[in-house]
Order: C-alpha cells, then structure tokens, then sequence
C-alpha cells in the first residue's frame, strides 16, 4: 500500500471551494477535477513519481494480471469532478471507434493539444458518475414524441428549418437531421425567444436550465439541450452510467467519477472548443435513451459496489463506523477518503488516510482491514481485469 497524490485540473468550470475543502488546500484558484490514475496527461504520483511511470518500469507489480502484458496500462482513472458551470455537450467513443480515430489522427500528426485532436488516446471511454452533492445533469436524448411536445409548448419549431419533418415522422433519421441543424451556430433570435417565455408548467425546470445557458453560451442554439435531453438530477451518493455514444453534459454539482483510462471526447455543443460534426455525427447515438438511477444500501462496515456494464472498472462506497474487511478486492484498488478518518491495515503494513488521501493497494498487500470512522470510495478493474 502506497499513499497517492493526485493531480490537479483547474478547468473554468470548476469549484472555487469544494475539491479545496477537500484536500485541505486553500481556495485561490478553482479546481474543476481530481485526478486518480495513471493515465498520461495528469498521472497520480507516489513520492514524487508519476504512476503511469512506475507501472512502466514494473507493471508485473503494480497492475498484478489486470492488462494486457503487450500494454500495461492501469484500466481505469479515478476523478473527483466539482462544477460550478455547465460543462459541454460531449459523446465518448467505444473502444473499436477509438483506436481507429488515435490512429488515423497519429497518421496525420496532429499536435496533441487543448483544441486538436479527437483523440488523446486509443482507449474507449464508459463512465460512471456518484453524487457527492446534488448533482444536475443532462444525459441522453428524450423520446421523440416528448420532444415535439415540448417544442410545440415552447413554439420552437419555427427555429429549424428540419423540424416539421420531425413533427410529422419522429424517428431516429429525421432526428438526426433535427440535431445536425441544432450543430449550426447563429439561429437568429433563439435566445431572445427563451428568455421571454414565461410559466412552462412540467418543463419550468428545463427552461430555467436552458435561461441559464444562454446567459454561459450566448448564441448556441444547444441552449436548447434541456428541451431534446433527459434533465436528471443525482441524490448523494445515488450514479448513472454512461455507456459510450450517449450525448451528457454535467451541469453543476460535485461527484466520484470513474472511468476507463481515456480522455477522448467529441463535443457537441456549449463549448468554445473545437467541434468536429461529421466525427460526433458518426459516435453519437441520437435514439432516444434514459439512465437508469443507481442507488446501493446505506447499511454501514460494508462495501456497497455500483453495479454496470463495464469491463474496465468498478467502483464501491463505504460508511465506516468501526471496521470492514476488504475482501475479494480487484487489484489494484484505489481507495479515496471522502471524510474521516481511517487506518488500512494489511498483513505487513499499516496506513493511515485522512479526508482527502488516498492509496493504492495492489496483490501483494493481503488481509486488509478498514478501522475507523470515515466514509471512502474504493476503485478497481472490472469484470475483465
């Protein structure tokens, strides 16, 4: 077991306080993401290494047989993310989608910067968000016929040129033609419309979110987002996973955010970073789909695992009230203290972790025991690691 420190990621949309209370760090700039893992942009550090560079001098002990031997790599990134503002639209790519984008961008030697390219890495990305606070969101695209009601609600048809097509026929073909207008910017007085609708009964919630955008973003015509995407909003310690394709945008809110060691994302909109249609248009899926809303047992000195589809990681949650064995772990494991404190105690080791900290434990640490009074988030590979 090893202390991990983590790194930093002071994107504009981040918190000016809370990964700061945190990590005990005081609050002078924002802080937007923390990061757990190895992946090479921002790889977590041990006495002053980075990780992604201790499992390459010796995956064999780190990553245990969780990778491929012909790639070691740590299959998953651990995040805390805290926004204040909304992030963009984005999709992520599966795994066949993002080896042939990385490859064929490497071809082209396009610099791998803020703006370019695509693809920063080969790896898919699925996801899962927890709610460390109340968590709002927008995550997939609502059934069709919704959407015509809402737009006719709303008198928004008359905006886009492609939605009485929509109207008359909802189905995935003209939605997508709906979506690839919606990708244009500058639809005259859009914003001006929203801003003066007034009472929306069922949809108040969906207008205000899409006045708040307009006052972010200006101009996007994806201020309309609330009205085609499902608005959700996460309880504490409550998830949703996000398999790949699947058009999100978190909105505010702080949560444990765990994924598959990448860093690929296709934006569509509300942002003023680089916007590839025809590359988002081939990954999104613009069928209508809703996240299932995962909860796990509050009961206290057990580990509580969020149950998805994922082959690269998992993730469980804990309330420590005295002591838990931490048994059939997956290696290696990174466990986050999110408040307290405790003690992981192994055969041959014992390692205190206040608020904040975290460790990893890989299979050579055996018997390993929580005491305390905390509450932690426990990271590992999937089904497959």
């Amino acid at each position: 077991m090893q202390h991990l420190i983590p790194a930093l990621q002071h994107y504009a949309w981040g918190s000016k306080s809370y990964i700061q209370q945190l990590i005990s760090q005081p609050e002078h700039e924002i802080v937007a993401e923390l990061w757990l893992g190895a992946h090479p942009k921002a790889p977590a550090r041990i006495d002053g290494v980075g990780l992604d560079s201790l499992i390459a001098k010796d995956p064999e002990r780190w990553l245990g047989n969780c990778s491929e031997p012909s790639k070691p790599r740590l299959p998953y990134l651990l995040k805390i993310l805290a926004a204040d503002e909304p992030l963009s639209i984005q999709v992520h790519p599966d795994k066949a989608q993002a080896e042939r984008g990385f490859h064929n961008e490497e071809a082209l030697c396009i610099p791998l910067d803020e703006q370019h390219p695509n693809y920063k890495d080969d790896n898919h990305k699925p996801e899962l968000i927890m709610a460390l606070t109340l968590f709002d969101a927008l995550c997939g695209i609502r059934d069709y016929p919704q959407i015509v009601e809402i737009f006719e609600h709303c008198a928004l048809g008359a905006f886009f040129t492609k939605y009485p097509q929509f109207k008359q026929m909802p189905n995935s073909a003209n939605f997508t033609e709906l979506y690839k207008e919606i990708l244009s910017p500058g639809v005259q007085g859009l914003d001006e419309h929203i801003l003066k609708l007034g009472l929306l009964g069922k949809w108040e919630a969906e207008l205000q979110i899409a006045q708040k955008l307009i006052a972010f973003y200006p101009a996007d015509p994806f201020v309309i987002a609330p009205f085609i995407m499902n608005l959700i909003c996460l309880k504490p310690q409550s998830a949703m996973f996000l398999p790949a394709g699947i058009p999100h945008a978190y909105l505010k809110g702080a949560g444990v955010e765990i994924m598959a060691a990448s860093d690929n994302v296709l934006r569509a909109g509300l942002t003023p970073k680089h916007i590839d249609k025809d590359e988002l248009l081939a990954i999104a899926r613009l069928e209508p789909y809703k996240p299932q809303i995962i909860s796990v047992p509050l009961t206290p000195n057990e580990l509580h695992y969020y149950p998805t589809q994922a082959e690269d990681f998992c993730l469980a949650t804990c309330t420590l009230e005295e002591e838990v064995t931490l048994s059939n772990l997956r290696y290696p494991a990174i466990i986050l203290c999110l408040k307290g404190d405790f003690v992981l105690q192994s055969a041959e080791q014992r390692l205190p972790l206040s608020q904040g900290e975290a460790a990893i434990v890989t299979a050579r640490d055996s018997s390993i025991t929580a005491k305390g009074a905390a509450s932690f988030v426990l990271a590992g590979p999937g089904s497959s690691g």
